[in-house]
This record gives C-alpha cells, structure tokens and sequence, in this order.
C-alpha cells in the first residue's frame, strides 16, 4: 500500500482543541447539552461522611478476618482511593464504635 492510499485510508485528526467554560452559575453548558449542578448540602456531607465511616470500618473488617490486627492509615486510604486526611477524619467516630486507635 503506498504512502498516498495509507493517507486517505488514515482517520481524520482535528487539531482544534476542547474547551471548558467555568461560571459561577448552578447551571453549566457544555457544548449544546445544558444540565443543572446542585449545589452540595449538609446532608450529602453527612450522607458522604457516614460512607466513608462505613467503608473504612467494613476494611479493617476484612483485614481482621484475614488474621492480620493492625492497619496504618496509609494503607486504609490507599486501599480505599481516598486521602489519608479524610481516614484520619473518621477515626474518631470509629473509635467509639470500639475500634482501637494506637497513638
């Protein structure tokens, strides 16, 4: 096949580029698609804290069923995707569920 013919057959590139329009509007636009964005409330903080409590204590769950007695927060939030400031966050409310914290 030749150069030209390996050419034609080629898909096409753009060169232009996408661009994303910031605003301090609830309402964003993208192209000819318009959606709304909710403001964050109390309760999705609440509701996210409460995942997040559940999700670290379901972790170290597992990792005492699979014999090991120790975690460091690292670990947790490299295990779960998360920051370590956020695990160190819910170490207090897992503390009263009898999780105990080394200092």
């Amino acid at each position: 096949m030749s150069i030209e013919q390996r050419q034609r057959f080629a898909p096409k590139t753009s060169t232009s580029s996408s661009r994303v329009y910031l605003s301090t509007s609830t309402t964003a636009s993208f192209g000819q698609s318009n959606f709304n964005v909710a403001p964050v409330t109390s309760r999705d903080v609440t509701e996210r804290a409460k995942a997040m409590e559940k999700a670290v204590f379901n972790y170290l769950r597992a990792i005492r069923a699979l014999g090991r007695t120790t975690a460091h927060t690292v670990e947790i939030a490299q295990a779960l995707e998360v920051s370590e400031g956020e695990v160190l966050a819910i170490l207090p409310a897992l503390a009263q569920k009898g999780v105990r914290i080394a200092s």
